[in-house]
């Protein structure tokens, strides 16, 4: 499975809209940096957008209750 399957995958699991970890990820994140938008998470999803930084895999594995590691 590719890095955008298992984040697809993830989100899908976890019946979220992209719109749902835009806002959780904004809620969450520290650092604006590590803030993701609906636009962002289809890129990666899409597989558009293959290098994400630690700071957004972090945030989204947090939001989807998953270790970092397991999407690489």
């Amino acid at each position: 499975m590719t890095l955008a399957e298992k984040l697809f995958a993830a989100r899908v699991k976890k019946k979220m809209s992209m719109k749902d970890v835009e806002h959780l990820s904004r809620k969450i994140s520290k650092d604006h940096r590590s803030g993701t938008t609906q636009g962002y998470i289809s890129r990666l999803e899409s597989g558009k957008e293959i290098n994400p930084s630690y700071l957004k895999i972090k945030t989204l594995s947090s939001i989807y209750g998953i270790k970092p590691g397991s999407l690489f």
